[in-house]
C-alpha cells in the first residue's frame, strides 16, 4: 500500500518512502494508478544499519505487510507446545531437537529446556555447531541423548576464511563429547569447491575414527537460503556455488564409508 504508517511508527528512521522517476511520471495529468503500483507514494526502502528489529512497523501496518519473524517465549511455553506432541515421542520413540542458528548462543536457556524435557522422559538432541566454551558444552550435556554435530571444514585457514571463525575449539569440544562417550552424529554440509575435496574428506574421517566417533551425515548443499538473504537485504556470497549432483554426494559417502564410517546421505 505504501501508506507509510510503518515510516512514521518507525523512531528510529530506518524505514523512507523514496520517491524515483517513475513516480513523477505516474504523477503527470491523466496518468492512471493501477493496483500494485508505486504511484507518487514511493518506494519502502529500509536502512538495516539503523533498524532493530523493535517491531513497532510490522505493529502499525494495517495490511499485515510487515511481520516479525519469531517471537521470544519462556522455557514453559516452549514446553508447553512440546508435550501437546508427547503421545506421538511415546509411540515413535522420538523426541525434541534443539536447533536455531546456534542454540549453544542462549545457553542458559537451552540447558533449561532440555532438562525440563529430560524430567519429562523425553529424549533429546541438540543440534550444534560446537563453537562454545567447553564448560557451556559441558553443563548442556547430561540433558542430551544425541548430538547432531556440524564439521564443516578440517583444514584451519579454510574454515576461518568460509565461516569467519576457527575451528581449533569446534574440534576440542568433538573430542570432549567423543572421550565421554555421548552419541553423537558427525554432519558435513557437502559444498562443491568448499569442503568436497581428498584432503579434507581425508582429515575427516582420520579425526573421527581417531576419537572412535563412526556416524556421519552428508548434508548437500542447496540454494533455499538465498531468498531469505535478499529478504533480509544481507549479501548471498555463495551464488557462483551450485548444489552438488546425487552422484558425486554417492561417491564422496562411498569414500568415508571405505574409511569405516557409518554414512547417511541426508538427515
Amino acid at each position: 500500500m505504501r501508506c507509510g504508517e510503518c515510516v512514521r511508527a518507525c523512531e528510529l528512521g530506518a524505514l523512507e518512502l523514496v520517491r524515483s522517476d517513475d513516480d513523477a511520471v505516474a504523477d503527470a495529468p491523466g496518468t492512471a494508478h493501477g493496483a500494485g503500483t508505486t504511484g507518487s507514494r514511493g518506494q519502502l526502502v529500509l536502512d538495516t544499519g539503523h533498524c532493530d528489529s523493535c517491531g513497532d512497523c510490522a505493529e502499525a501496518c494495517p495490511a499485515g505487510a510487515r511481520q516479525v519473524a519469531g517471537r521470544q517465549m519462556t522455557v514453559g511455553e516452549v514446553l508447553a507446545e512440546v508435550t501437546k506432541d508427547q503421545l506421538f515421542f511415546d509411540q515413535s520413540g522420538g523426541g525434541v531437537t534443539v536447533s536455531g542458528g546456534e542454540p549453544l548462543m542462549q545457553a542458559e536457556f537451552t540447558e533449561e529446556l532440555l532438562a525440563a524435557c529430560k524430567a519429562l522422559r523425553l529424549r533429546t538432541a541438540l543440534d550444534t555447531c560446537g563453537l562454545a566454551h567447553p564448560s557451556v558444552l559441558e553443563r548442556v550435556r547430561p540433558h542430551v541423548d544425541l548430538f547432531l554435530y556440524d564439521l564443516k571444514i578440517m583444514d584451519a585457514a579454510a574454515h576461518l576464511r568460509y565461516t569467519g571463525a576457527k575451528n581449533d575449539l569446534i574440534l576440542h569440544n568433538l573430542a570432549l563429547l567423543a572421550e565421554a562417550g555421548s552419541e553423537v552424529i558427525v554432519r558435513m554440509p557437502v559444498i562443491p569447491g568448499v569442503n568436497d575435496g581428498e584432503d579434507n574428506l581425508e582429515r575427516l574421517a582420520g579425526f573421527m575414527t581417531a576419537h572412535g566417533l563412526r556416524d556421519i551425515d552428508l548434508l548437500p548443499y542447496h540454494r533455499i537460503a538465498s531468498d531469505k538473504y535478499r529478504r533480509l537485504h544481507l549479501t548471498w556470497r555463495m551464488d557462483g556455488v551450485e548444489p552438488p549432483t546425487p552422484e558425486h554426494v554417492e561417491l564422496l559417502a562411498a569414500r568415508l564409508g571405505g574409511a569405516g564410517l557409518r554414512v547417511r546421505i541426508g538427515g
